[in-house]
């Protein structure tokens, strides 16, 4: 029997969830274009997902390295050779479900890894060529997705690599690389600056600004939530006013994919009806129980004061203008907390902002 999910992947077999078919085949179509794509969206969003999702897509037409740097640091990225060994070794680990990739690759990729795994270190220039002859000698262009970059966006050894797989890209007319890169966090990283040279009168310049940003609303929808609830409705038989539920539910979380999940799940885990009453004590266990999903945000404001500040003001009622370059509103935004509603600032959906409203109302009492 299928169940409602909050961590980690979903999938169809085994978890009800909104159909994602369409986002898919989006970005598909930018990778088809060559492009190279970041993905940004706050956390729990479904970005993990997605991209589980769209590396089992890909696999048809190319040879795809689906790789996460969640949990690595210092070790991994405090030098460029350190990285470059990891990396590496990412891809090799990646091998087994790399369907499509032939005996060049393979064998190229585990001897190089094998030859250095001693001191855990390749040279970083040995990447160039080493891409180079990859995308040259596969059968099928190469796709490369790379999540939770947020990781390593503090190395100087990520920056780097940024900057070889740019300038790859502006050569891919002379020499063979990577069909699409992907790479997905909560934070944008085409702002990322590079030091060039010290006596450079341009000392710095973006890695990354060839990206295109995925930009398409990855909320769900509330069809896409009435067609998950009846799929449950066909297997448990509650009676739930699936058009009604769809509707609220949509009316308090505004899509958020965790959410929406967590409300799902709330009621079926806790016997609650599935009517007006479930969804609303759901979302009163939501409101108070610590998730890591608030614990990050309210630490974030206690580091942040001018996010702290931004939220306190549209709470109040405050005309904020949505301006997603201000200190503030930009880590908001980013972090999906609020949306443009006409070019006004607004808190994202209920749930955040009730929760927002407590966390305020209880800091005054102490």
């Amino acid at each position: 029997m299928k169940e409602f999910n909050t961590t980690g992947i979903c999938y169809p077999y085994k978890h009800y969830m909104v159909n994602i078919d369409s986002r898919i085949d989006e970005i598909e179509k930018a990778v088809v274009k060559g492009e190279y794509i970041t993905i940004n969206r706050g956390r729990q969003y479904g970005k993990t997902t997605t991209l589980y999702h769209l590396a089992e897509k890909l696999q048809e037409n190319y040879v795809v390295f689906s790789l996460s740097f969640e949990r690595m640091g210092e070790a991994e990225f405090g030098t460029d050779d350190a990285l470059a060994y990891n990396f590496l070794d990412k891809m090799r680990k990646m091998l087994r479900v790399a369907k499509n990739a032939n005996d060049y690759v393979r064998n190229s990729i585990k001897k190089v890894v094998e030859d250095n795994s001693e001191k855990s270190l390749i040279r970083f220039s040995f990447l160039d060529d080493f891409f180079t002859d990859l995308c040259d000698n596969s059968d099928k262009t190469i796709v490369l997705i790379i999540d939770e970059v947020d990781s390593a966006s503090n190395y100087e050894s990520f920056i780097k690599l940024l900057r070889l797989l740019r300038e790859k890209y502006l050569s891919r007319k002379l020499t063979p690389t990577f069909q699409s890169v992907i790479l997905a966090g909560v934070y944008d990283i085409k702002n990322l600056k590079l030091k060039v040279r010290p006596d450079s009168d341009h000392q710095y310049n973006s890695p990354w600004n060839i990206a295109v940003a995925y930009t398409t609303d990855m909320s769900l929808p509330t069809d896409g939530i009435q067609q998950m609830l009846q799929e449950y409705e066909s297997d448990h038989h509650t009676g739930m006013d699936t058009t009604l539920i769809a509707q609220m539910i949509t009316d308090y979380t505004s899509g958020y994919p965790f959410f929406v999940s967590r409300v799902c799940q709330l009621i079926d885990e806790q016997n609650f009806s599935w009517d007006k009453e479930g969804v609303q004590n759901a979302v009163k266990i939501i409101l108070t129980e610590r998730c890591p999903l608030f614990t990050e945000l309210f630490g974030l404001m206690d580091s942040h004061p001018a996010l702290k500040k931004s939220i306190r003001e549209i709470l109040d009622g405050r005309y904020i203008s949505y301006n997603n370059y201000v200190d503030g509103l930009n880590i908001a935004s980013t972090l999906n907390i609020i949306t443009d509603e006409n070019g006004q600032a607004k808190i994202s959906n209920k749930i955040f902002e009730t929760r927002f409203k407590n966390f305020f109302e209880f800091e005054k009492r102490f």
